[in-house]
């Protein structure tokens, strides 16, 4: 009789425990070890329109949301490595910088800020769906720190060319 009880115990266990890790591991994001999460390829495609990234946003998960923010520091990182070679191209050839390195430096910009839209609109949906406080910090001050130090390095001839390309 006490075999029996304690191999009922050991099969209500083994059907608890399991679940209860799930649980705890979801919470928790995941463990160090877990498999990545697979996200839709069109999740990080630079291309895609902010309407459909809000759409396609809706139905994941805050640990879904976690690695699409991974994802998307990554593709702005990319972009604003490719805006400061831009930068250092036009400051090593000094005052003799043709207006076409500075409008290519324009347009890179320009496509970064779209860039830094979609990356915004993904912490913002991870934001409400209770995401990690902390690193979504850490990101949004990730983008301010290169805006305020990119317009801070900046010569005045290339700010004008941003201004008026963002004004038109």
């Amino acid at each position: 009789m006490r075999i029996l009880r304690l191999l009922m115990l050991m099969a209500a266990l083994a059907c608890v425990i399991p679940t209860e890790f799930s649980r705890a591991q979801e919470a928790t994001g995941g463990s160090a070890d877990a498999p990545a999460i697979s996200l839709a390829p069109e999740l990080t495609k630079p291309g895609i329109s902010s309407a459909e990234l809000d759409v396609r946003l809706v139905p994941l998960t805050k640990v879904e949301l976690k690695q699409l923010a991974e994802d998307w520091a990554k593709i702005v990182k990319s972009k604003t490595e490719e805006v400061m070679e831009a930068q250092v191209a036009i400051a090593h050839r000094g005052s003799d910088v043709e207006d076409a390195a500075r409008e290519r430096l324009t347009q890179l910009v320009g496509e970064r800020k779209q860039l830094f839209d979609k990356f915004s609109a993904v912490l913002n949906s991870w934001e409400k769906k209770a995401g990690d406080e902390k690193a979504i910090a850490d990101y949004r001050a990730y983008r301010n720190a290169i805006v305020a130090e990119e317009a801070r390095t900046a010569d005045f001839e290339t700010l004008v060319a941003k201004a008026v390309s963002w004004l038109t």
